[in-house]
């Protein structure tokens, strides 16, 4: 009746603490006794004790389970489990999971409990920095406990929290943090590198004069600025200046940010020379047709225009011959020092008096001719061309007899002191004839009471008149009388007379001419 709750009964309750075997007698009503054995096997209840390779893990990491203390055993939950059963197990929760597993030895069980805590990964954080070629940058990395840091390359060190770069391009590092679980996370970290500009300067003309304009050309950069702000355009490249004074220009370059410093600077001069100040002369008066002398002072090197009717454009001292009358403008440039600038001189030019000496004419040369000449300020015949002299010296109107072809100036003067000329022509022609009457009447009437040879053209008659018997009676030696019919201061009588008429032109030409003439001093 050991550890049995009762030693009679049909039914008792055994808490034996080891294998134990029973005998039960019993009797029936006619009491007859009869017995059985039963044996009780005491199983050891198990005890069982979980251990894990790490009961915190990291996300996306893994646990090994591992159990003892009974023969078999039971997981749950099993879904996050390489198996349900097992002594080891390995568990990749993606959140923290508490496992049961139950011990069985036979049908004894024991129950524990494993919790696998998900932790996180550390929040690593890392500087980025923006440098200029030739700087440095120092890293900074938060939120681990160790780190390392690639690629290695231009890195001081690769295991520190701070770490320096020296890229000589843009470079990107990657820092990987490990908390103190083991836990790993990476952060970016990015030095851009911006190239240092290198700049070059120029000017198109270093050296100006003033109120010129030189372009100033920088490059080497992509954005520019230029100092001091009196150019056309600040920020670009190519500008222009119109300096008042010798001026340094600085030009600022930057490849993109100009807030790290990453910049090159340069200065050109540009020197500003005055320009020269051009005197000239006092403006002359001249009249139509005339030359006249101008000149220039301030300058080295001249130039003169408009260049038509001067002696020499590039003289500080030239001849001009304006055309025409009025007001004539001549404009030099003149140059020092590569600077030039101009000045004017006006010349007063009056015009010339109109004059009209008359059209061209034809005569004889035993005819005379009268010229008037015309104009709109007196005027008057200065000179014949063959030298003859005038009846009347500067007279608009004279009459002449000119023997050969002859040409007349007409001259006028201007109030203003201008003198013109205007030429007429006579053109002489030398005809000449002659024709001897064969009778006359010396009677007293006064018609026909010479006898004398008459034509045009004729320069000298040399008259001589013979009688009958061949007596000369009358000589008129060259002075153009004729015979009046007398002899001595006496009447001759009436009858035919010889003559001989030796006739001269006014063209020089000659001829001798005899005949007889018939002397009627009796006809009324």
């Amino acid at each position: 009746s050991i550890n049995l709750s009762s030693s009679t009964g049909s039914l008792v309750t055994s808490t034996t603490n080891a294998t134990e075997t029973y005998t039960v007698t019993g009797t029936d009503l006619n009491t007859c006794i009869n017995s059985a054995v039963t044996t009780i096997t005491v199983v050891t209840t198990p005890t069982i004790s979980v251990s894990s390779s790490s009961a915190i893990i990291c996300p996306a990491a893994s646990a090994t389970l591992i159990v003892s203390g009974a023969t078999n055993y039971t997981w749950t939950p099993s879904a996050t489990l390489n198996s349900a059963n097992g002594s080891t197990v390995i568990a990749t929760p993606a959140n923290t999971e508490t496992y049961s597993v139950t011990g069985a030895n036979s049908n004894c069980t024991d129950v524990s409990q494993v919790v696998v805590t998900v932790t996180v990964n550390p929040t690593i954080t890392s500087t980025s920095h923006t440098i200029c070629s030739t700087q440095q940058a120092t890293l900074t990395a938060t939120g681990g406990s160790t780190y390392v840091w690639s690629p290695a390359t231009n890195l001081n060190t690769t295991t520190s929290a701070t770490v320096i770069s020296t890229p000589p391009i843009t470079q990107t590092y990657t820092v990987t943090g490990v908390s103190p679980l083991g836990c790993v996370s990476t952060s970016p970290s990015t030095v851009t590198v911006i190239p240092t500009p290198t700049l070059a300067v120029s000017a198109s003309t270093p050296v100006i004069c003033i109120g010129n304009t030189s372009t100033l050309t920088a490059s080497g950069a992509s954005s520019y600025t230029w100092s001091p702000g009196t150019v056309n355009n600040v920020n670009s490249g190519t500008t222009t200046a119109t300096p008042l004074s010798t001026t340094i220009y600085t030009a600022t370059g930057s490849n993109g940010q100009t807030t790290f410093g990453c910049i090159d600077t340069k200065t050109i001069q540009i020197v500003v020379t005055p320009l020269p100040v051009i005197v000239t002369g006092p403006g002359p008066i001249i009249c139509e047709g005339q030359s006249t002398l101008i000149y220039a002072t301030g300058g080295t090197t001249y130039t003169w225009s408009p260049t038509t009717g001067v002696s020499d454009i590039y003289d500080s001292t030239t001849t001009v011959r304006p055309i025409g009358s009025g007001i004539s403008i001549y404009t030099v440039t003149g140059t020092s020092n590569n600077c030039s600038s101009t000045a004017t001189i006006q010349i007063t030019v009056n015009g010339l008096p109109i004059l009209d000496a008359g059209i061209d004419s034809t005569i004889n040369i035993d005819h005379i001719i009268t010229l008037n000449g015309t104009g709109n300020t007196p005027v008057g015949f200065i000179n014949a061309s063959t030298g003859v002299k005038l009846d009347c010296n500067y007279c608009p109107t004279v009459t002449v007899n000119p023997q050969e072809n002859t040409c007349y100036t007409l001259e006028g003067v201007s109030s203003a002191g201008c003198r013109n000329t205007d030429i007429v022509c006579i053109t002489v022609t030398k005809d000449w004839n002659v024709y001897i009457p064969n009778a006359f009447t010396p009677n007293g009437d006064e018609k026909n009471e010479v006898f004398i040879p008459m034509g045009f053209g004729i320069a000298e008659i040399k008259l001589t008149i013979f009688n009958r018997w061949g007596v000369e009676i009358f000589k008129s030696n060259g002075d153009n009388i004729g015979w009046d019919g007398k002899n001595k201061g006496q009447l001759c009588d009436q009858g035919v007379y010889i003559y001989q008429a030796e006739i001269t032109a006014m063209s020089g030409q000659s001829i001798v001419k005899t005949g007889h003439v018939t002397l009627l001093s009796k006809v009324k």
